[in-house]
Order: C-alpha cells, then structure tokens, then sequence
C-alpha cells in the first residue's frame, strides 16, 4: 500500500496525484512528506496542491509544519496557497502560529491585497488562542462591519470573556445584522 500511494505522486493523471495526498493524509503517512512538499511547491493542478497541504497538515510533525511555514511566508506564492497553508498551521498549533498570521493580515491590508486580507480574516476568526484576543479588541476600537463580526467569532471560539463589554455593544440594534450576530455570541456565552 505504502509504495503504491509514492508511485501515485508521481503518475501522470492528476487525480491520481490527488489521490496520493488524499491518502497520506487518512493515513497520517510520515514518508509521504518530501513527495507532498514537491507537490505543494511545484503540481500544476491548484486541487493537487490543496490536497497535499491538507495532507502535510494532517501529518503535523515538525518536517511538515516547516514546510507548511514556509508555503505561508514566501509571499510570492499564490494566495490560495498561502491562505491553505496558515488555516492549517493555525489548526495544528495556533499558539505557535497566531502572531505571524496576524502580521501577514496586517502587511496584506497595508498592500491592499483584499482578498489575502479577506482570507486571513476567516481562517483568524476560527482559531483558538490566546493572541486572538488583542486582535479582536483591536476590530472592536477601530474595525469595519466585517472586521467587527470577525471579533465575535473571536470572542466566542477562545471564550473571551474580558470583551462581553463589546459584544454587549454591538447587540444595539442600529449595527443590523452585526447586532443579531452579537445577541448570539451573548447569548451562547451567558453575558
């Protein structure tokens, strides 16, 4: 089986190669990394990438986390690329991540590149730790709408109960549907 999944990486038919990442992934296949990591840097196929950052960040030892560090930082890798690979760093080890995301979010805002921005907001809204807490108390002060429903989610995935304050605030119905977001984020914590 093992050889079989190495030999599929290298086949032809794209499906095959995504089929090969898609099971190293199941099988939490350490050999597999170095076959995953050319994958992830060089298939032509964007699926065939996705699946093997997938896999790379099912795997999560060190050699995989490095790689996936490094897909994240170089900033002349695609967007979707570097977006995959923080969603899964920061789902292995988002203490050890955070902070360096945050950064990215803040030089892609500084860059405008919308659409990074968007990314990292959506993959920061889901992770759990303990940074996260200044960074929404920072969309709470100085935020957009979407910023704002952002820190929520914030909010409440870590439990932070040190900003019920905000999230009390935007319960005021003249925030619309942040207000009904807000109200639900209250609610399902008790504040």
């Amino acid at each position: 089986m093992d050889k079989a999944i190495m030999e599929a990486f290298r086949d032809s038919y794209y499906k095959t190669r995504m089929a090969a990442a898609q099971a190293a992934k199941e099988r939490r296949f350490v050999e597999a990394v170095p076959y995953l990591r050319f994958r992830a840097e060089r298939d032509d196929v964007p699926a065939v990438k996705d699946e093997a950052i997938k896999a790379l960040g099912a795997i999560g030892n060190r050699e995989s986390l490095d790689i996936l560090s490094s897909l994240f930082t170089e900033r002349k890798n695609a967007d979707r690329v570097r977006l995959l690979a923080a969603e899964m760093l920061l789902h292995d080890n988002a203490p050890g991540y955070a902070a360096k995301v945050i950064e990215e979010l803040g030089e892609a805002k500084k860059k405008n590149q919308t659409p990074l921005y968007n990314g990292f907001l959506r993959i920061l809204g889901t992770a759990k730790a303990s940074a996260m807490e200044d960074l929404a108390k920072q969309f709470f002060y100085s935020g957009g709408m979407v910023e704002k429903s952002y820190a929520l989610d914030m909010v409440l995935n870590n439990k932070f109960r040190s900003l019920a304050d905000q999230v009390r605030e935007l319960t005021d119905e003249k925030y619309g549907s942040l207000s009904r977001k807000a109200k639900a984020v209250a609610e399902e914590m008790g504040l």
